[in-house]
């Protein structure tokens, strides 16, 4: 099972392409600081409810859901995720 993306103020993980179940832990390794996730409503690969796992399960996270994002939604909503990971970022 693969994850949604997160950003943190540090810099970005991806876990994708990364075997990972948010079930086995709390929080990824060195997750100490605020975490945006970023999750498609409309992602058949891996489903808006793993993201909301993720934000319950890790320290400071805050999930934000792109609306009728699919799995690709960075690439199909650019203008809108970038603009919600600058105001992420600049909190």
């Amino acid at each position: 099972m693969c994850c949604p993306m997160t950003a943190s103020r540090s810099g970005w993980t991806a876990d994708i392409g990364r075997e990972s179940n948010p079930h086995d832990r709390a929080a990824p390794e060195g997750a100490q600081e605020p975490r945006n996730l970023l999750a498609g409503d409309d992602d058949r690969l891996v489903p808006v409810a793993n993201g909301h796992i993720l934000a319950r399960l890790i320290p400071d996270a805050r999930l934000v859901v792109a609306r009728g994002g699919g799995h690709p939604f960075l690439l199909e909503l650019a203008p809108a995720t970038a603009g919600l990971v600058a105001d992420f970022l600049a909190e």
